[in-house]
């Protein structure tokens, strides 16, 4: 027949008395409250600067607008202006929040978002010391002087010599002197040659022979007659003693005419 023995109690070793497990528990719960308060009370304060870093670092996707606009210029009409602040004795501390300062504990100041943007702006003080001055932006043609040494001269390829083609006597020289500016048609000089009136005699004696007229006709312009004199010659009906000459063109005299007498 079994016989149960009761458990030897170890007299060493007594329970905790309701007591001290009461106070026990009371400080856990407590210990546990104020951390929770603090996590609470951090996480509050550190929130914008948490939220700040992450929109800088993330920034949200731009949606394109349905009127036509861009989609830059549509998240900046929605997004709402954020005002910065900066502290004045430390102009590298910079938030999105009003504060102190944690280098000086100054009152942040707020300031103009435009700083932050790509205009570029300057204090009018600066402005004066710096000697800046502005003007309206133009489109100009560039031009560059350059000083160098060269020569003025006339262009060969179109120059006209006017020479003497027979001996003749030089009357009633218009051209003074080089350098004269001459227009077409404009009197030069007339010249009086045995050569020319002997050659308007014969024109005159054959002009109704068409063959001898066409011969003398080419002799006249080899010794120089031009249109005009020959007409003049035709319309007065006799040889002309001074036989004028005329500027076929616009320009300017290259060189000095014969004095008269030569």
């Amino acid at each position: 027949m079994s016989q149960s023995v009761p458990p030897e109690e170890n007299p060493s070793s007594p329970s905790p008395s309701p007591a001290v497990v009461s106070r026990s528990l009371a400080w856990r719960s407590l210990s546990v409250a104020v951390f929770g308060v603090a996590s609470l009370a951090i996480g509050v304060g550190l929130a914008p600067h948490i939220r700040g870093a992450w929109e800088r670092l993330i920034p949200k996707p731009a949606v394109p607008a349905s009127d036509g606009t861009s989609a830059s210029e549509a998240a900046e009409l929605e997004a709402p202006a954020v005002t910065w602040y900066q502290s004045q004795m430390h102009p590298w501390i910079i938030q999105p929040f009003p504060g102190q300062c944690p280098v000086c504990g100054m009152d942040l100041t707020p300031v103009d978002p435009k700083r932050f943007g790509a205009e570029l702006t300057i204090s009018p003080m600066m402005v004066q010391q710096m000697g800046v001055r502005s003007q309206v932006v133009r489109t100009l043609p560039g031009q560059r002087m350059v000083r160098s040494v060269g020569v003025i001269a006339h262009d060969r390829a179109r120059a006209v010599d006017l020479s003497l083609r027979s001996d003749a006597w030089i009357e009633n020289v218009s051209v003074a002197a080089e350098g004269d500016r001459v227009t077409k048609g404009q009197h030069l000089y007339d010249m009086v040659s045995q050569d020319l009136l002997v050659t308007q005699q014969e024109y005159l004696r054959v002009k109704d022979n068409d063959k001898l007229k066409a011969v003398s006709l080419r002799r006249m312009y080899f010794l120089g007659m031009t249109d005009r004199a020959i007409a003049a010659l035709e319309e007065a009906g006799e040889p002309l003693e001074a036989v004028p000459l005329y500027s076929p063109v616009d320009g300017v005299a290259l060189s000095s005419p014969p004095p008269s007498g030569r």
